[in-house]
């Protein structure tokens, strides 16, 4: 790929990536392509060395990973390491420029990431915490709740200090009830699952509402776990 090449000037290189991120728009069999190629791995350094403002060469870069960490095709294990904590520091202090872009590069990142694997996205917001990803989380899963942000979103909030350095007490009190909505409308189990997950460990840290316990109350999921559940809600809303 001529993208890759240290050779060609940014002008080539844009011509060349916007080529690419046409190409995967029309033909998604090119992912496993990209991802097993030198590419991830040279975006990743380019996005070490972010300036002040983000150029149309990183923008279009960002689109594309953005797109090709979207499917459920996991990379090879080694993008997990060029994309460290410090790519994600740099992409996130430029969140007030370009929110939603940043944002849902993110969360497909993270959508991939196990619970065995060091979590870089994790580690860099704890390192130099964001507010304003909190707050369009919560905007964002407002608007259409997807898996991926509910996975985001169970990741900060199961984190001692870093819920309250991204969200406002209002903002978790809304979540709650984002949370009851989709547990009882949400006609994804796996959606549904990550929504009572997200209302028990909002409980176990003070924020839970009526709506969130007759979700709770309601659903379809086995006693065990809805007993549980509750046990936690009922002690929260008691002590509060």
């Amino acid at each position: 790929m001529t993208y890759t090449s240290k050779d060609q000037s940014d002008p080539v290189r844009l011509a060349s990536l916007r080529c690419i991120v046409s190409l995967v728009d029309v033909c998604s069999d090119l992912i496993t392509y990209i991802l097993n190629s030198r590419l991830p791995e040279v975006v990743a350094l380019q996005f070490q060395s972010l300036s002040i403002n983000l150029s149309e060469l990183d923008l279009t870069a960002l689109k594309l990973m953005t797109t090709i960490y979207s499917t459920e095709e996991t990379p090879p294990l080694h993008h997990f390491e060029f994309f460290d904590t410090n790519v994600f520091m740099k992409l996130m202090s430029h969140m007030e420029q370009y929110p939603l872009e940043i944002m849902d590069f993110v969360v497909n990142f993270n959508g991939l990431l196990r619970e065995t694997q060091q979590n870089t996205i994790i580690a860099a917001l704890c390192e130099s915490p964001c507010p304003l990803l909190g707050q369009l989380l919560v905007k964002v899963v407002n608007e259409q709740t997807t898996e991926r942000r509910l996975k985001l979103l169970n990741d900060i909030i199961a984190q001692d200090v870093l819920y309250k350095q991204l969200f406002y007490s209002n903002d978790l009190n809304v979540l709650s009830n984002i949370l009851a909505r989709e547990l009882i409308n949400s006609e994804n189990k796996t959606i549904r699952s990550l929504c009572m997950g997200s209302i028990c460990r909002l409980a176990e840290i003070g924020y839970c509402s009526e709506t969130a316990r007759e979700a709770v109350q309601n659903s379809d999921f086995d006693d065990e776990l809805r007993s549980r559940t509750l046990d936690v809600i009922e002690k929260s809303m008691s002590s509060g």
